[in-house]
């Protein structure tokens, strides 16, 4: 599996330095992203300037780059240039320093290098931790979730659908709820961050986010369609 990693945090970021640390274990790593910050960039692109690449060493195995341009040219120039020969599997952006949520995603350079990626034709994922100033041992456990994500979609039937109107990842069963918790309290171990995630559920049509609180940590994704009927199940399968 080859995956192509960037962010809009920098090169030097944690986030991205261990996760694709971590992700190298099971997978072909490569990795584009900007030379500095560039939070907050959006969906921006590079026209007016020249954009300059710059070999990086993230670890052996791992073949990295920086460059002068935005979270969105570092997308398209690692499929479309630097890694034209390899056929990516994957993108992922992240992990963010900071969440993305609600009006965020439309200033977020994170989510924005994802949506270049399905925009390229290639299964895409933005991750955000919801915290700031985040310590490299806690981008380190999140990124062996990332990693028990990613095995999920390879090795357990999960199909990854990617046409020109829609992207989805979806089980097979296709009756499995999403429940994802705001945040994992002080213990960061991937024991507890595994147990608190009780499966994915990405509807097909009419993606729509509700939030159902059993407590103050806990926030809930449904569809827009028979919201009561979710409720239940979710609430009934947590």
């Amino acid at each position: 599996m080859n995956i192509l990693i960037t962010n809009d945090d920098g090169i030097y970021a944690y986030g991205i330095i261990e996760l694709a640390r971590e992700l190298s274990n099971i997978a072909n790593i490569y990795v584009v992203a900007p030379d500095s910050q560039r939070s907050a960039t959006g969906h921006a692109i590079t026209l007016h300037s020249p954009i300059m690449v710059k070999e990086e060493y993230i670890d052996e195995n791992i073949k990295a780059y920086s460059i002068s341009g935005t979270p969105a040219d570092c997308v398209k120039i690692g499929i479309e240039g630097l890694f034209k020969d390899i056929n990516i599997d994957l993108v992922l952006s992240g992990i963010n320093n900071g969440s993305n949520l609600g009006t965020d995603v439309i200033y977020s350079g994170t989510v924005s290098a994802a949506l270049e990626g399905f925009i390229l034709n290639k299964p895409s994922i933005a991750i955000s931790y919801n915290d700031l100033n985040v310590k490299k041992e806690v981008y380190r456990e999140a990124s062996k979730y990332i990693v028990h994500l990613i095995n999920n979609i390879k090795d357990n039937n999960y199909s990854v659908i990617n046409r020109a109107d829609k992207l989805s990842i979806r089980h097979n069963d296709y009756k499995r709820n999403i429940r994802i918790e705001r945040k994992f309290g002080t213990d960061y171990t991937i024991e507890n961050i595994v147990k608190r995630i009780k499966g994915i559920y990405i509807p097909e049509n009419n993606y729509y986010r509700n939030s159902y609180k059993k407590d103050d940590n806990d926030i809930y994704y449904s569809n827009q369609n028979n919201l009561e009927e979710k409720k239940d199940n979710i609430l009934g399968n947590s």
